[in-house]
């Protein structure tokens, strides 16, 4: 038998709080959660964020952000978070000198909010030499944000905890 299905990431954290005997605040909550969620739990949570990212994606569409909506884009739930994330990424290439762009930028699926963005541009001086030079730009509220900073690390992290 399957539990009740919740329109939300939020909405499933809130069940699995109040099914608790104890009552925790919202961040001891997310962490009991991130240690004791049972498979069933994050399926459930993982279901209610791919809903979240849609309709994410319907409100840029309806507000003419052509590319949050139109890119491709995965979405993920952070159980250490206790967030729902999309992210849109895409890769091109210009000529003259060669150079490989991937922009990837990641967004709160329900806040819809840029969490940051991060672009890689590698330049090729000879397109068939392996050992390029890459340039990352990590963009964080707009700013600029060193590439070796701890932020980029936990951006990374973003779609994968």
């Amino acid at each position: 038998m399957q539990g009740p299905r919740h329109s939300s990431v939020r909405e499933c954290l809130i069940v699995l709080c109040a099914a608790s005997s104890i009552v925790f605040l919202c961040g001891s909550c997310r962490q009991r959660a991130a240690q004791e969620l049972s498979a069933l739990e994050r399926q459930q949570l993982g279901r209610a964020c791919g809903d979240d990212a849609e309709r994410f994606r319907q409100r840029r569409s309806t507000s003419g952000d052509t590319i949050a909506a139109t890119w491709p884009y995965t979405n993920h739930y952070n159980i250490a978070k206790g967030r729902c994330f999309v992210e849109i990424s895409t890769t091109w290439d210009t000529t003259g000198p060669f150079r490989n762009h991937t922009l990837r930028i990641v967004y709160d699926a329900i806040e819809g909010t840029e969490v940051a963005k991060l672009e890689t541009v590698t330049w090729f001086d000879n397109p068939a030499k392996a050992d390029s030079p890459q340039h990352e730009t990590f963009r964080v509220d707009g700013e600029e944000v060193p590439a070796q900073s701890d932020r980029l690390s936990d951006f990374r992290a973003l779609m994968t905890k």
